[in-house]
């Protein structure tokens, strides 16, 4: 019941924050400062210093710090108002609650059949060892999204801000920064994985080979994400929110009917293949409806350039050799991409955004370019 009650007023304080463009306190608590606890309170159990109710205990503690931290951050803001202020909910906007209410409800639940069918049918059709083998490849592909994921949170109060103010113009020249930015950032990234696939596969057991094409394609299919910006945030902030109650639908079609074919065939390689169609066949239709509804394009040259720019780099990279420890392979490989990549950035212009934090970081080492 603890755990229970912290984790939903978690979601209320985080969203709350957001809405009052206090964005990383959120992440910060519940993705870092409570896995530390945790951490700490599973050391001590493991070494023996603590009894199992004391773990559990503890355990209880970390989920519900992140929780109390926002609540005493709420009121340090002066942001910690529970007055009821009559009238404010009128029988209209009583109504879009519910309206919106049960939609969520819809969508969450929706998307949690969507994110976890592809292990249900893994599990069904090939057994639990290669679920096991599954999920462990999917955590490295999904590496991919943690930017994208940050962007989500800060763009959502903005874009409802801009809809409120009837700003579309500024909506589509975000959606332009996110999607460029997530070219870049999704493809350095894919490359990072790609190129170091074998170093990280050596890093897990013989049996665990057969997920290295899994980490491919879902990495390819979160590529995809992050290609099209925060079409998602704008589609849910808009008033057509409601339409992407029934593109969950079709993509659940779609997600068992890839899994379904494409599992006997190709094994778990085969459901990574049905998750990324399934991730970007919901990015290209979230696409699609913004153009015909909003006529957003959010892509122009530099879009193309990235693309290139990626393609150069990944080229390039092949000509650097292999060496025996692959400690020194991830981190010489690793750095030479990443400068290679860099460089063509600062050259083209191909992504203002990121090239002035480049040129931030350089002018530390007085290195101008």
């Amino acid at each position: 019941m603890p755990m229970s009650f912290f984790s939903l007023f978690f979601g209320v304080f985080d969203t709350y924050l957001r809405a009052c463009y206090s964005s990383v306190i959120g992440p910060f608590t519940k993705d870092f400062l409570q896995r530390i606890v945790i951490l700490a309170v599973l050391t001590l159990y493991f070494f023996q210093f603590i009894n199992f109710p004391l773990f559990m205990l503890g355990y209880i503690v970390a989920t519900s710090l992140p929780t109390l931290i926002l609540m005493i951050y709420i009121i340090k803001q002066k942001e910690w108002h529970i007055k009821p202020f009559k009238g404010f909910v009128n029988k209209e906007l009583a109504k879009e609650i519910v309206k919106l209410s049960l939609f969520s409800l819809f969508a969450g639940f929706s998307g949690t059949i969507i994110v976890n069918i592809d292990s249900i049918m893994v599990n069904q059709m090939l057994g639990l060892s290669e679920t096991g083998v599954y999920g462990i490849a999917f955590f490295f592909g999904s590496i991919m999204l943690i930017p994208a994921r940050s962007i989500y949170r800060i763009a959502s109060s903005i874009v409802a801000d801009y809809f409120k103010n009837d700003s579309l113009n500024e909506i589509k020249k975000l959606y332009n920064k996110t999607c460029n930015t997530g070219i870049a950032v999704g493809n350095i990234l894919f490359i990072g994985i790609w190129i170091n696939i074998d170093n990280i596969m050596s890093l897990l057991p013989p049996e665990y080979a057969s997920g290295k094409y899994v980490i491919l394609f879902i990495a390819a299919g979160y590529l995809s994400e992050m290609s099209t910006g925060i079409n998602q945030v704008i589609l849910a902030n808009s008033k057509y929110y409601y339409y992407d109650g029934y593109f969950v639908l079709l993509i659940i079609g779609i997600t068992v009917l890839s899994n379904y074919f494409l599992i006997p065939i190709y094994g778990i390689t085969g459901s990574a293949i049905a998750t990324a169609i399934t991730i970007t066949s919901f990015n290209l239709i979230r696409w699609g409806f913004l153009l015909y509804k909003f006529k957003m394009q959010p892509y122009d040259f530099n879009s193309l350039k990235l693309i290139f720019i990626s393609i150069l780099t990944f080229i390039n990279q092949s000509f650097i050799p292999t060496f025996s420890n692959f400690m020194v392979d991830i981190a010489i490989r690793s750095l030479l991409t990443g400068g290679i990549f860099a460089l063509l950035l600062l050259k083209t212009e191909a992504a203002p955004d990121i090239n002035s934090k480049i040129r931030k970081n350089l002018k530390r080492f007085s290195i101008k370019l």
